[in-house]
């Protein structure tokens, strides 16, 4: 993750990419190469986000089978769905 922070990372007087200005207003001289990047950024976001729901589900799903099977032993489930 800090690697693909630190690709958005300028040295300098690098400030974020909030422009001022009314609607329909043309912004003349905009200096792009002053400005971070926060595609890295919002990219490493997103797979934080992505990865503790992932983490949320797959415990839920362990709970489920815990509570259906009293067991999260795989032979054991195995033999208690042959079973029934």
């Amino acid at each position: 993750i800090l690697f693909y922070v630190s690709i958005g990372f300028k040295n300098g007087a690098a400030t974020i990419p909030i422009l001022e200005g009314g609607h329909g207003e043309p912004i003349e001289n905009i200096a792009a190469a002053s400005y971070f990047n926060p595609v890295p950024h919002v990219l490493m976001l997103t797979a934080i986000v992505v990865g503790v729901a992932t983490v949320g589900v797959a415990l839920a799903v362990i709970q489920r089978l815990y509570a259906e099977y009293g067991t999260l032993e795989e032979n054991e489930i195995l033999d208690k769905i042959a079973n029934s």
